[in-house]
């Protein structure tokens, strides 16, 4: 019985766009890395460990690397992130394909599900633009309330309730991040499922995590929870080897592990938005 359920997964059934979303994002984390590796990494090459050493425990050479590469860092840092903005509007294509798939009328012939991929990649862009837009407000408004109350709160109730406090901000900050998260996924889903505005897709969205804070919470936090723990895997087999002196064969099965765990979380984030799609067909839908 469960092997029968394993098979009916959704997620399991499309395989295509998930490694291709794991592949677009694993190239796009290189493309990322790649100037800020190299900056970090001048003038080593002719070291008989070469940048390994970045690697050491204590982080000496790493704090030196940064200090004598700040102009070439300087340099490498924007263009990170404006390749780390274009890496997220390619992952949105096999995220709409995920999303067109993981409907309940499926994805259609070949050329369909390119059409509605294509159709769908603007509003999620948008709704993405939206969701960053809004937890950055949220973050920053939040720096700038503890940086401003921290004085009077340890004032009033010391140092330590005074830092309890401000602790408590910014997890009920973090948390209504992460909200924002959840709701962005299910508007995502909405929008795929019923082909809305994006306004519409943000009032189903938030009308469903609302009449249904439960089943959305546990849809999302258990891919989460064993999101966390494969990456937590990953980092005990990083921290079993010793980087700076790993062979060849080491250093394969650690790109190796790191790639499965990766490839893992997405699969896993692919649960989460399969149930998001059945979740948006709730009857509490507006």
């Amino acid at each position: 019985m469960k092997f029968a359920r394993v098979r009916r997964s959704p997620v399991l059934r499309h395989p295509v766009p998930i490694l291709a979303l794991w592949a677009v994002r694993g190239l796009g984390a290189l493309v990322v890395a790649a100037p800020v590796a190299a900056a970090l990494s001048a003038g080593l090459e002719h070291q008989p460990r070469a940048d390994t050493v970045l690697f050491a425990p204590g982080g000496a050479y790493l704090l030196e690397a940064i200090r004598l590469n700040q102009r070439a860092l300087a340099v490498a840092v924007p263009h990170a992130v404006w390749a780390s903005l274009v890496v997220g509007g390619l992952c949105l294509v096999p995220l709409a394909a995920l999303l067109i798939a993981l409907a309940p009328r499926g994805r259609g012939s070949e050329e369909a599900w390119l059409e509605h991929t294509a159709h769908h990649v603007p509003g999620l862009a948008l709704l993405a633009g939206l969701t960053v837009l809004v937890q950055a407000t949220v973050g920053t408004l939040t720096a700038i309330i503890a940086l401003g109350a921290r004085p009077s709160l340890a004032r009033q109730l010391g140092q330590r309730g005074g830092d309890s406090s401000l602790i408590v901000l910014v997890g009920v900050a973090l948390v209504l991040i992460v909200g924002i998260g959840v709701v962005q996924d299910l508007a995502r889903a909405a929008a795929v499922r019923h082909d809305c505005t994006v306004v519409d897709c943000i009032r189903t969205a938030t009308a469903v995590a609302l009449a249904n804070p439960g089943r959305v919470t546990i849809a999302w936090l258990t891919p989460a929870v064993w999101s966390m723990a494969l990456a937590l895997a990953a980092v005990m087999v990083t921290r079993a080897v010793r980087l700076e002196a790993a062979t060849d064969w080491q250093w394969g099965v650690l790109v190796a592990t790191h790639q499965l765990a990766a490839l893992g979380i997405v699969a896993l984030r692919a649960t989460w938005l399969a149930r998001a799609v059945t979740l948006v067909e709730s009857p509490s839908r507006p």
